[in-house]
């Protein structure tokens, strides 16, 4: 589904790589949790993979299609159509009501404004927000704002979601819950998931966890989950 091969990038100024040689390889249906303490190249893999960044040295393919090699206008197709993304804050737009807020990513890649709130309002409905539909983040608690995050990033049925501490400003039981959907919702469009967070209740839920460090997947950075063994091959 996914698949990084030696990926590097220095930021200008920077005295090491945030990103120093990733490979790494998401298979459809799988949750993969990316954990490290803070500045240890985490964000900045997750950047890679969605094409906001591109990278000095390496590759990065998207359902065999490389992602890295493309145009920006190619990489902006790209997360508009196959990428899904949902980070810590939400990232909602204060002033509009959920649904224009979820309708969003369908507009920009030119989807009729009918057809597009018909798809946001089942979007939302899918995340159990279905009577939430013309109500303002500001109105909505934390949880009910991140599954409306959610929603938006769903709506366009993404082959993968990359998602950047997307319970860090929740409580626990919260973000449980929304871990849940999002692991949830994602298997059952024969997606992938990639979670970048600190919370080890979260990294738990995965198939797989990579751990990093200084730039670099730590030694024992291919993990199984609790209940299960690691998948073969998937981190170099």
């Amino acid at each position: 589904m996914l698949e990084a091969h030696a990926l590097q990038l220095k930021y200008p100024g920077a005295e090491r790589a945030a990103v120093a040689g990733v490979d790494l390889v998401v298979e459809p249906e799988e949750v993969v949790a990316v954990t490290g303490p803070s500045g240890c190249g985490k964000s900045t893999l997750l950047h890679l993979l969605a094409g906001v960044l591109v990278p000095d040295a390496g590759t990065v393919h998207l359902r065999g299609r490389s992602l890295s090699g493309s145009s920006s206008d190619g990489r902006a197709l790209a997360r508009r159509r196959e990428i899904g993304m949902v980070f810590q804050d939400g990232r909602l737009v204060p002033e509009l009501p959920a649904v224009e807020d979820v309708m969003l990513p369908l507009l920009v890649d030119g989807i009729r404004r009918g057809e597009a709130r018909r798809r946001a309002t089942a979007a939302l409905e899918s995340v159990g927000l279905g009577e939430l539909t013309g109500r303002r983040p500001t109105k909505m608690s934390g949880g009910q704002a991140q599954r409306v995050a959610i929603a938006r990033a769903l709506v366009h049925e993404p082959s993968v979601v990359l998602a950047d501490e997307p319970t860090g400003a929740l409580d626990r039981a919260t973000g449980t819950a929304v871990m849940d959907l999002l692991v949830s919702s994602v298997r059952a469009r024969g997606g992938a998931l990639v979670v970048v967070t600190h919370d080890e209740q979260v990294a738990a839920v995965a198939d797989r966890r990579v751990a990093m460090l200084d730039g670099v997947v730590s030694p024992a950075g291919a993990q199984g989950s609790a209940s299960g063994a690691p998948r073969a091959a998937s981190v170099r």
